[in-house]
């Protein structure tokens, strides 16, 4: 039996890229609707015509992807201060 080599084949290892751009656009995207849906649901929950509870649970829904996007955001930011290593292991 042959030992397995470390050779690659073809040329995806080093010029594989990440849309890094484009999550950091939604993940924004995300955080934004999600504090405005979340103030604006809680409010209406606040208000006299408020039904039980619904408007509770959706502006918990968007307070869960605002953070969702805020912890997006922050794994981006830790990723792009990486130097780039092209041959990680």
């Amino acid at each position: 039996m042959s030992a397995p080599t470390n050779r690659r084949s073809g040329t995806e290892p080093t010029t594989a890229r990440s849309a890094y751009g484009l999550r950091r656009v939604l993940a924004l995207v995300a955080l934004v609707g999600g504090v405005i849906g979340a103030v604006a649901f809680a409010l209406a929950a606040r208000s006299p015509g408020g039904t039980a509870g619904g408007e509770w649970v959706a502006s918990a829904i968007c307070v869960v992807v605002a953070l969702t996007a805020v912890v997006d955001l922050a794994f981006l930011h830790t990723r792009q201060d990486r130097p780039n290593r092209p041959n990680r292991p």
